[in-house]
């Protein structure tokens, strides 16, 4: 009987020592779930952010793809730009030139015009003139 009611002071015990660890156990699950939610609490703000922060980059990337495809058709359109300047400067050099030459070449008929004028003047009187 002694050996019954030791048994049964062990048993009350270890009863004893599980329903406190069970206990334990409970309260710490309890604050496990609570942490649970508060980081599925605070991780739904910052997935929200990270889904605006990608649309952001996303919207950045195409914008910066319309910006480097306006930057190569700019550049196309002033490289044209430069060789059309660069043709009108030849065309203007050559009617310079060809201005300068119509303006030697004007000069020229001008003072053959009044050499002639001046030789038909004078055979002109000396036919008149003589007899």
């Amino acid at each position: 009987m002694r050996e019954a009611n030791a048994r049964n002071q062990q048993l009350l015990a270890q009863r004893y020592s599980v329903s406190k660890e069970t206990n334990e156990l409970r309260l710490h699950c309890r604050l496990v779930e609570e942490s649970l939610a508060q980081v599925k609490q605070d991780h739904t703000p910052c997935g929200d952010k990270l889904h605006e922060v990608e649309e952001q980059r996303d919207t950045l990337k195409r914008e910066a793809a319309d910006v480097r495809r306006a930057l190569g058709e700019a550049q196309r359109e002033l490289a044209a730009y430069q060789k059309q300047s660069e043709d009108l400067k030849v065309k203007l050099r050559t009617s310079d030139a060809e201005r300068v030459e119509n303006g030697r070449a004007l000069q020229e008929t001008r003072q053959q015009l009044a050499r002639t004028r001046f030789i038909l003047i004078h055979t002109f009187l000396l036919l008149i003139l003589t007899p």
